[in-house]
């Protein structure tokens, strides 16, 4: 599950309100797209399972 803080969302360093520079921007980005691969991968994983059981 994405895990989103307020400082992410303004895109503002916490400690002392900076911008993100352009590198920090890309990383949580990167990071928003790997959880977002994951959450697809974990439900073609069961969409699998559920359509390859074979009923008895």
């Amino acid at each position: 599950m994405v895990k989103n803080t307020l400082a992410q969302e303004v895109k503002i360093r916490p400690a002392i309100h900076l911008p993100l520079t352009p590198l920090e921007e890309e990383n949580r980005q990167l990071k928003r797209e790997v959880e977002r691969l994951r959450q697809e991968r974990d439900i073609v994983k069961k969409a699998i399972s559920i359509f390859s059981h074979v009923p008895a």
